[in-house]
């Protein structure tokens, strides 16, 4: 039996209307509470956030900003505190965020997710600094600028002190470096050597040490993978390596 296909007129046609729902990107944030980091100078604050996409293929990443403690919030890339690694697809982050008293002594600190040229507002708090106590020994130099050369040259140092060879004898590699506020940077680093390849994250930073000098410091989280071992379906084949 042949099936006749339905036919509707035209007028009708017309008067139909096809709805196509929409899911808004959304996200929440959370900062925590200003600590004095290690050694002093700057004070640092947990960061949180998760953030769902409309589009899974879009990625996403974090920055926080400050304004003028009687200002609203709004994006102010010229006093950002903060930037995350990218995210593709819902997700969430958690990171630290660092102040620099001297440059932020009130500020309101804004915290957005940054997608597809939209900014969404995730969290929102106060930093004031405290007075500062009368020092032991006095700081007359402010500390300096870190910059993109300046940060390459400490992770290379970094790495070539806590692998030796692995990183002298590498095999191709890259560190790309992106700035957390002035005298802090994060950098992502990859390399392999024979079966082995190795990738992570290396922060440095500048800051007054505990004689009142300016001294470099740093932090590492990278992971180890013996690419034979995984590919032969082996066991134990990682490695994490983290500063203590």
């Amino acid at each position: 039996m042949i099936r006749r296909a339905l036919l509707l007129p035209l007028a009708l046609l017309a008067s139909l209307t096809f709805t196509t729902v929409a899911h808004a990107a959304s996200g929440t944030g959370q900062i925590g509470a200003f600590n004095e980091s290690d050694g002093g100078g700057e004070y640092e604050a947990r960061v949180t956030a998760q953030f769902t996409p409309d589009e899974n293929q879009w990625p996403w990443t974090v920055s926080a900003y400050t304004v003028p403690a009687d200002w609203d919030c709004m994006p102010n890339p010229s006093q950002t505190v903060f930037v995350s690694d990218s995210v593709t697809g819902p997700g969430g982050i958690v990171d630290v965020l660092y102040i620099d008293p001297e440059e932020h002594a009130s500020a309101n600190v804004c915290l957005y997710a940054s997608y597809r040229n939209q900014q969404y507002l995730l969290a929102k708090t106060t930093f004031a600094a405290p007075a500062a106590p009368a020092p032991s020994r006095p700081r007359s130099q402010r500390v300096p600028t870190l910059s993109s050369g300046q940060a390459w040259g400490y992770v290379a140092a970094v790495l070539d002190r806590r692998f030796s060879s692995s990183w002298s004898h590498r095999a191709g590699g890259w560190i790309k470096c992106g700035r957390i506020n002035r005298t802090r940077m994060r950098c992502r680093v990859a390399w392999g050597i024979g079966d082995s390849s190795y990738s992570g994250i290396v922060r440095v930073w500048r800051q007054h040490d505990s004689d009142g000098d300016i001294s470099a410091f740093y932090s590492y989280r990278i992971r180890g993978l013996n690419e034979y071992c995984a590919a032969t379906g082996g066991s134990n084949c990682t490695r994490l390596y983290v500063s203590r």
